[in-house]
This record gives structure tokens, C-alpha cells and sequence, in this order.
């Protein structure tokens, strides 16, 4: 099952705007002048790294083994201000 471009489109804008939205509100921590919204990793003392874009595509299961059966039919990608 696969969204189409269109409602690709949707999520990516609404992605970036709630996560624009959430960097503005969002503790600056580590000294950092900028606050951001980060993925952590347990792994390697607990790095932190910066989202700075998203990518969603059109599949929906993301399963690894259902979903390399597919092939997205639209995509999209977005730069977080």
C-alpha cells in the first residue's frame, strides 16, 4: 500500500512545519546558541546528532522485509530551517 503524491506532499510540509516549531521552542542544551531537534544513540557514549532535513516517501510499511518488495512511486524532501 503506497500514499500518492499528493498526500506526500502533505506530510513532508507538515513534517518541516512541526518540526521548524518544535526547534524554535526547544532548550538550547550543550552550550548550542541554536536549539534543535536531535536523534540520540546510545551507542559510541551517547552521541546526539542534529536533524537538519526529512525524507519521507510512499510506502507506508516500513518493514524492511515487506518493504524492499516495493518501489515508492513519489517522494519528497525538505530542509529544516
Amino acid at each position: 500500500m503506497q500514499s500518492g503524491s499528493t498526500q506526500v506532499t502533505n506530510i513532508v510540509g507538515f513534517m518541516k512545519t512541526f518540526l521548524d516549531a518544535v526547534n524554535g521552542l526547544a532548550p538550547s542544551w550543550y552550550g548550542s546558541s541554536t536549539p534543535r531537534v536531535v536523534v540520540l544513540s546510545q551507542m559510541d557514549s551517547g552521541s546526539a546528532v542534529n536533524v537538519t532535513s526529512l525524507r519521507i516517501d510512499s510506502i507506508l510499511d516500513t518493514q524492511r522485509g515487506r518493504s524492499d518488495k516495493f518501489v515508492a512511486a513519489a517522494s519528497g524532501t525538505a530542509t529544516l530551517a
